[in-house]
């Protein structure tokens, strides 16, 4: 046999075979077709349902699309793949031709009943998963039913596990050389369950440089007895501040002390009204008689602010402060009814001033005893 011969012979052999295929393979989609729509009189155009009249391997628009989505019909639904108005699975439920614009659905005026829907669609993160109108129902009617499309659906979505975590900016850098950020949520977004890494919320930075201007106190003390306070340097200012101010601070500060000294207590609040400590009306007044007459008095209310100190040191004084000498004796004896006052004299100063002319022991001196009126025993 010649090899020209030989060769005429496979090149038929080949087309043979390759027909076979090709018909094998249009007729599967057809039967593709039929199952993914069982009833629907569109599956009685066969061939011509994806292909022109010329027949494989020619598609029409629909036919194209079917192959372009990866031979899916059901992702070509929404879709009017022939132009004639019709969306393609409203021409298969009209059993009209979804490929050939001359098969489309009857036109009708009748009442529209209800929605063609697309497939709902995965379900989301937040628990809907959603679906499209793509034709009312019946085809070709007109006019919108009057209760709502439903498009949204209730689902439980299918759990992600959490890889890390979604974090706030970065704060400023403090002054203790950190900053700080916070955990917003675990990624990816509506992830059940925390990462094993745990967040890292702090990290290390360099502060910026702030210039001190001035110094922290703390309060004042109790002025002391040496007519100064004082206070300490708690921090400088502003907050997180570096180096100190070039000013000194002022740690010291002059005061009036308050005063527990009887004599000048007395003169501050007493005399006015008592005369002077020497000359007192109240010489020889105890402490429990002084808060007394400060509790009963109308007039020495203003003096209950002292404390039992400050009454106790003047109660102190009006006993130790020496009073005046008595009047001096003119031409030997006292002044004219000395008689009459010396008692009273005696027991607001005592007896000591009167030693000098009577003797130490009063028992007479360059003046008689004392004794010679009074006994020795502390009698009259």
């Amino acid at each position: 046999m010649s090899s020209r011969k030989l060769f005429v012979i496979l090149l038929a052999a080949a087309f043979i075979i390759g027909s076979v295929g090709s018909a094998g393979a249009v007729s599967s989609y057809v039967n593709s077709f039929s199952s993914a729509y069982p009833g629907s009189a569109t599956a009685a155009f066969g061939c011509s349902i994806c292909h022109v009249p010329a027949g494989p391997p020619n598609r029409n628009a629909y036919g194209a699309a079917y192959a372009g989505a990866g031979h899916n019909f059901k992702t070509i639904e929404p879709q009017d793949s022939d132009g004639d108005g019709a969306t393609n699975i409203a021409e298969i439920n009209a059993g009209t031709n979804p490929g050939d614009s001359g098969s489309k659905p009857a036109t009708t005026t009748g009442t529209c009943t209800g929605y063609a829907y697309s497939a709902w669609s995965a379900c989301g993160t937040n628990g809907q998963r959603t679906r499209t109108v793509i034709n009312n129902t019946p085809a070709g009617c007109t006019g919108t039913p009057s209760t709502a499309p439903v498009l949204t659906q209730t689902c439980t979505p299918a759990t992600v596990a959490c890889t890390g975590y979604k974090y706030s900016a970065w704060s400023a850098c403090g002054a203790n050389g950190k900053r700080t950020r916070t955990v917003i949520s675990n990624t990816p977004a509506g992830c059940t369950g925390t990462p094993s890494a745990a967040p890292v919320l702090t990290q290390a930075c360099s502060p910026t440089s702030i210039a001190c201007t001035g110094y922290t106190y703390s309060a004042w003390s109790a002025c002391g007895t040496n007519g100064k306070r004082t206070r300490t340097v708690t921090g400088n200012t502003p907050l997180g501040c570096t180096g100190a101010p070039l000013t000194t601070p002022m740690l010291t500060q002059a005061c009036t002390p308050p005063t527990t000294d009887g004599t000048t207590l007395y003169m501050q609040r007493c005399s006015a009204c008592h005369g002077s400590i020497q000359r007192s009306q109240v010489r020889g007044a105890t402490e429990s008689e002084i808060k007394s007459a400060i509790a009963d008095f109308p007039q020495m209310k203003f003096l209950k602010f002292l404390t039992d100190a400050k009454i106790k040191a003047i109660a102190d004084a009006l006993v130790t402060t020496p009073p005046p000498p008595p009047p001096p004796p003119t031409e030997g004896v006292h002044p004219e009814g000395w008689l009459d006052q010396h008692e009273n004299y005696v027991d607001r100063n005592g007896t000591s001033s009167c030693t000098a002319c009577h003797g130490k022991d009063l028992k007479g001196g360059t003046g008689p005893s004392c004794l010679s009126c009074h006994s020795d025993t502390g009698g009259d």
